[in-house]
């Protein structure tokens, strides 16, 4: 990227020297969060063969003062595409030390996204999106990127409870009433729930999961990818399954990531002859009063599109409280080829990458 014109400020590549420092940062900064993380990094590299991180960093005297992480899609025949970041309602975005003062903050952020431009025109680009972090107070700014197309989230946040007596009765009291009878209704069913990290868990969790996906028609997460979760994160410390079985059977699932002192909540699963039981919401319950006990300030039900009307009502019940985010996108060329694909030829191009809304299209196709 080279030397900024103030001469304080260089914004270059992540090297692994900086690793550390860089993990700092993403703590420190208040919009930081597990998808920003190195192990988060490393497991989508490994997963996506045809993808290559490359994280921005900005350098104050020798100090990392801020971070842009992101990947490269290549694609030779459509043009490349580069993500901040890539990979089911994975978050990016700026990130900056908040204790600099403000002024220079902006400074810096202003240097990550002129650097993020550059590095997409330099890698033959021709579309580029930043997905703005729920927990930045100054997303503001990238208002004056003037996108050339933009899409909007809402990331459902429960403020948890501290860990002291009476802790699960406040976190009941935080649920609706509606949310604090699913989760008796299963208790009363007989069903139990176990916390796990063994590789028999995560496979009942694949299970179902592709069970749940496949009926609706919606892409499924491939076996893959949770089987290399074992490889980057360490079992318990930054990931639980919780599991709830009912006769012995195991007929609902979830996996949990731990960041921070934010809970992900990244998939749930759960066989659609047992639902009625409730037992998906026990297992938020369950999952929950554990977070407190880990001393987690914040459970993160992640984005909701302002379609999926009755997935915001269910998040909603567990006292979730809206944090809105949005998908900054530009252009770096001629993308008129590029707006004659159908959704589902997109999807095919730019696996597992966002490329731009699929009401653009001219197919006219619904944007997801």
């Amino acid at each position: 990227m080279g030397r900024s014109r103030d001469k304080l400020i260089d914004v270059n590549l992540l090297v692994e020297g900086d690793s550390k420092e860089y993990e700092e940062l993403v703590k420190k900064s208040g919009a930081g969060m597990f998808y920003h993380s190195l192990k988060y990094r490393d497991l989508l590299d490994d997963f996506m063969d045809d993808a290559r991180p490359l994280y921005l960093v900005a350098k104050r005297d020798g100090k990392i003062a801020g971070a842009l992480p992101s990947f490269l899609k290549e694609n030779d025949r459509l043009g490349n595409i580069l993500n901040s970041l890539p990979f089911f309602g994975s978050i990016g975005g700026v990130l900056v030390d908040g204790e600099l003062p403000g002024e220079l903050q902006q400074e810096v952020r202003e240097k990550l996204l002129g650097g993020f431009d550059e590095l997409a025109r330099d890698n033959g680009c021709v579309l580029s999106t930043i997905i703005t972090s729920p927990f930045d107070k100054e997303s503001a700014f990238y208002g004056e990127m003037t996108p050339d197309f933009g899409d909007t989230r809402t990331c459902q946040i429960v403020s948890l409870p501290g860990k002291e007596d009476g802790a699960g009765e406040k976190l009941l009291s935080l649920f609706e009433s509606s949310g604090r009878r699913n989760v008796k209704r299963a208790l009363s069913a007989g069903v139990d729930v176990f916390p796990s990290t063994t590789a028999e868990s995560m496979g009942e969790l694949v299970s179902i999961h592709r069970e749940n996906i496949s009926a609706k028609g919606g892409v499924v997460k491939p076996p893959s990818f949770f089987e290399k979760i074992f490889k980057h994160f360490e079992p318990d410390e930054d990931f639980s399954i919780y599991t709830a079985k009912k006769d012995g059977a195991v007929v609902s699932a979830l996996l949990l990531f731990y960041y921070n002192g934010v809970v992900e909540y990244f998939t749930p699963a759960t066989r659609v002859e047992f639902r009625s039981l409730q037992v998906g919401p026990l297992l938020i319950y369950s999952g929950m009063a554990d977070a407190i006990e880990r001393g987690c300030g914040y459970w993160n039900f992640g984005g909701t599109w302002p379609t999926q009307e009755a997935l915001y009502r269910f998040k909603r019940k567990w006292g979730a409280a809206d944090y809105p985010y949005r998908y900054i996108i530009r252009k770096h060329g001629d993308i008129g080829h590029i707006l004659d694909l159908s959704p589902a030829e997109l999807g095919e191009e730019y696996r597992w990458f966002y490329a731009l809304p699929h009401s653009e299209l001219k197919s006219n196709g619904s944007t997801h």
